[in-house]
């Protein structure tokens, strides 16, 4: 959808025209940078309805999650297959294998997909259907191979990195059913164990290192191979350095730590020492100079005599036993709690100004100025004001911050438009401010948990708005205006 409005030139210039106007053509976008996706239901009430009135209802649902698969093709002697074209689909995605046989697919989402593992000319070598599934359990994967030739990935949501490894048998690829990954909360899982980066430095199997503050490296180790490193906002930069108080990251992916450590490529952990370790199967936490194989901590506990009677459960209220009161462990141990999932359901729809419902995208076109009774654009010049009305609907439970962001595209005139955000018909304040020329405004608001609400937005042109110069340039230059709107939605889990 696009709305067409007539703008008049400024004041001044207004008494020097005669009957012509100029025409210009506001699209507002709306780029959906949310922690959730939001969709769009618009709709048309019925009954008398104030004119340009539409109301939009913007539903909260879930992330469509995403993770990064992190992985080593190998051939069935244990060598590396280097130099190798991976592809995965349905979302084309091509990727190549370093000469350690490491790959890299960012950003994978969930369905039904292609893998594919190419010669360097374009020859499919081996080539399999992949399912990737979802679920709401915490902290879970696993990978099993069907009746049918394909595979079956199930992730729980909270998976941020899979890490797999796959052999090269010929015309076919199997996948390692023994998985390493890592969730959103820090917690690294090999097939031996779990380790946390609040430990230290965790390297994988497969060599990539987890550093303490979210980063995530996947060394090349050449400049043939290169670097890649995940950021905590889950966004991949290549071939970069990358260095802090707590490490030093080169453009080769070698890893220096405080204290000294080294950790190259392939996963080699030097310490200040000249100590020499390596990953091996279980991956290790590195801290102050001292490797841990990840799993050993399970297994010094599993290897602790029983508690004895005396002492009891200490999960319950202490009683004494035999007049003496049991000894109380010298700190307290709290429990992880799995991070919080918050239930959904997908609903995106969009009306069309025939009334029939369209699937809603990013970067639509509303109707701002569209005047619902008479279906002409009405026309604006300073003075000229109306407002907008979109219905949100919270299905979460968590309330919400609301932040519409304003810019101006490039290229496009500026006028010194005011615009407010307020409750419609309900009690609240309202925020607002007036879009400048080189900075974006950002009106905030709130919503309550599992509740409804519409919102007003309001628009206007002052006619004194002390821009003068403004308006009468927006007037001679004439062309298309774009505004872009951003809407963030973020919950607040309490």
């Amino acid at each position: 959808m696009e709305a067409k409005a007539v703008f008049k030139t400024g004041k001044n210039e207004q008494k020097n025209k005669r009957g012509g106007h100029l025409w210009f053509l506001l699209l507002i976008f709306i780029a959906l940078v949310t922690s959730s996706i939001l969709g769009f239901i618009l709709g048309r009430q019925t009954g008398s309805m104030p004119l340009g009135q539409i109301v939009d209802t913007i539903v909260l649902e879930p992330e469509v999650p995403v993770f990064h698969l992190s992985g080593q093709t190998l051939y069935t002697d244990g060598s590396p297959a280097a130099g190798l074209r991976m592809q995965l689909h349905s979302e084309p995605m091509e990727t190549q294998t370093d000469s350690t046989g490491n790959f890299l697919f960012p950003k994978v989402e969930q369905g039904e997909h292609i893998m594919s593992v190419l010669s360097a000319s374009g020859d499919v070598l081996a080539q399999r259907e992949v399912q990737i599934l979802r679920q709401n359990q915490t902290s879970q994967a696993n990978v099993k191979l069907t009746e049918t030739g394909s595979y079956v990935i199930e992730l729980s949501v909270d998976v941020r990195v899979l890490e797999i490894t796959i052999e090269l048998d010929q015309d076919r690829f199997f996948i390692d059913p023994k998985l390493t990954f890592s969730i959103s909360e820090g917690q690294v899982s090999t097939p031996y164990g779990t380790a946390n980066i609040s430990q230290g430095t965790i390297v994988t199997p497969q060599g990539n290192i987890y550093l303490t503050d979210g980063h995530v490296i996947f060394p090349g180790g050449t400049q043939e191979d290169p670097t890649k490193i995940l950021l905590p906002d889950d966004q991949v930069i290549m071939d970069r350095p990358l260095s802090s108080e707590a490490y030093d990251v080169t453009r080769e992916g070698v890893v220096t730590l405080p204290d000294g450590t080294v950790i190259r490529p392939g996963g080699q952990i030097i310490t200040n020492e000249g100590t020499q370790e390596r990953p091996g199967e279980t991956g290790v936490i590195v801290s102050q100079q001292t490797v841990t194989p990840i799993g050993s901590f399970r297994e010094e506990e599993t290897q602790k005599p029983e508690p004895t009677p005396e002492v009891g459960d200490l999960s319950e209220p202490s009683e004494e036993i035999g007049g003496q009161e049991p000894e109380k462990p010298e700190e307290e141990i709290k429990p992880t709690l799995p991070p919080y999932i918050d239930p959904g359901e997908t609903k995106i729809s969009a009306s069309q100004k025939d009334g029939s419902f369209t699937s809603w995208d990013q970067h639509r076109t509303l109707d701002l100025f569209y005047n619902q009774t008479t279906g002409r654009n009405e026309k604006i010049a300073p003075g000229s004001q109306g407002y907008y009305l979109f219905q949100l609907e919270n299905e979460r439970q968590e309330k919400l911050i609301i932040t519409l962001t304003f810019t101006k595209e490039a290229g496009s005139p500026y006028l010194p438009l005011v615009f407010t955000l307020q409750p419609y018909q309900k009690t609240g304040n309202p925020v607002s401010g007036t879009l400048t020329q080189d900075q974006p405004l950002t009106l905030k608001s709130e919503m309550e948990a599992k509740s409804t609400m519409i919102y007003r937005l309001d628009w206007q042109w002052p006619w004194d708005s002390g821009m003068d110069e403004a308006d009468t340039l927006a007037g001679k230059q004439g062309g298309t205006y774009k505004l872009n709107l951003a809407l963030h939605l973020e919950g607040v889990h309490e």
